[in-house]
């Protein structure tokens, strides 16, 4: 585990306490032991933030960058876009220094062939599928990736697009030790159809970490239980929340890019995204898409019978609330346009479940 830096520490720490209306903040630091109390005090209460340094000579952050300043107008020539990056606090803190010169050349270099810009007359301009990328806010190598593998798959694979979208620059992807690489290697021998990717050459660690984030994510999808993918994957909640969310904004991408680039595949990839969203396979959209019905919820209501709204519709409501609860019944139902009855009773076809039918299938 990497200890975060004195600045993050202080951001954090600064921001305790709300303004005009608590007279401090209070931030805590839990030490287990004096010696490691002491470091506390030494490496972050005590301690001066780091110096800052620029990224922007990193070739993925600055290509998105220039295509950001193309596609807003900002800066259109080779002439405005160096003096924008004359002005930075990369060339700030490094006079003299033609990095970022060079860099700058690669991207735009990058940005034509990908036919993100194009280049008339010494001016630069966005094309609309360069556009889409800045408006998405995605990396365009990223981009270029997702839109490269959906043009050439042949088959639409749920699991080709996770595992491309994992590999783009824009996801974090898990740690991959020793002890990982049979199932992943089983797991690539078993479903090498449904990989967009192959493995290459001098490749295997980033491949495979790939990997491993897809087949979390596809157990998310899969409404395999949080507990599980915890001990399987060794993460944490916040792990899986955290890759959920990113990958969320990246199926949206990909339905964006699908729409331009693969429209055969953009109604599976909409799903997939809702699918992704909620961590339930596809039979179960209909019910999700509901308001106060997630992954629990409907699996109860799918295992009950009630596999639409229509159906949900039609139901008994007192058959409904013994499964949602009367509560959260009554907001489903107002929702769909009926009245809940709620002096109704369950139905004893559904009724409360005993001890004894606990573990049966349904329950």
């Amino acid at each position: 585990m990497v200890p975060i830096p004195a600045r993050e520490y202080h951001q954090m720490a600064g921001r305790a306490g709300r303004p005009r209306l608590d007279p401090y903040g209070e931030a805590v630091l839990i030490a287990k032991d004096e010696e490691e109390r002491a470091s506390l005090f030494e490496f972050y209460i005590h301690a001066a933030a780091e110096d800052v340094n620029s990224q922007c000579a990193n070739e993925s952050a600055l290509t998105t960058h220039i295509l950001s300043l193309v596609a807003s107008g900002f800066a259109r020539s080779d002439t405005e876009i160096q003096e924008f990056m004359a002005r930075t606090f990369y060339t700030h803190q490094h006079k003299g220094s033609r990095l970022i010169g060079s860099v700058t050349e690669r991207a735009l270099r990058f940005l034509d062939t990908a036919e993100m810009v194009v280049e008339n007359g010494g001016r630069y301009s966005a094309t609309e599928y360069g556009g889409l990328v800045s408006q998405l806010y995605i990396d365009p190598r990223g981009a270029e990736s997702i839109v490269r593998c959906m043009c050439a798959a042949k088959d639409y694979s749920d699991m080709g697009l996770l595992q491309t979208l994992c590999s783009t620059p824009d996801m974090y992807t898990l740690y991959v030790n020793n002890r990982d690489l049979g199932y992943l290697e089983r797991f690539l021998l078993e479903h090498e159809e449904e990989l967009w990717q192959p493995l290459g050459f001098g490749e295997e660690e980033e491949y495979f970490r790939a990997l491993k984030t897809a087949m979390l994510l596809r157990d998310w999808s899969m409404e395999v239980p949080e507990a599980t993918i915890c001990e399987r994957y060794s993460v944490g909640p916040g792990d899986i929340f955290n890759m959920v969310e990113s990958v969320n904004w990246l199926l949206h991408a990909s339905d964006r890019l699908a729409g331009m680039f693969a429209p055969r595949f953009a109604r599976d990839v909409r799903e997939y995204g809702v699918c992704m969203k909620h961590g339930v396979k596809r039979e179960l959209l209909p019910l999700v898409r509901l308001k106060h019905i997630g992954r629990v919820r409907a699996r109860s209501l799918f295992h009950n019978g009630i596999t639409t709204p229509e159906e949900l519709k039609k139901a008994e409501s007192g058959k409904v609330a013994a499964i949602l609860g009367r509560g959260v019944a009554a907001q489903v139902m107002r929702e769909l346009g009926e009245d809940e009855d709620t002096n109704e009773k369950p139905s004893a076809a559904v009724g409360q479940a005993t001890l004894s039918s606990f573990g049966e299938d349904g329950q």
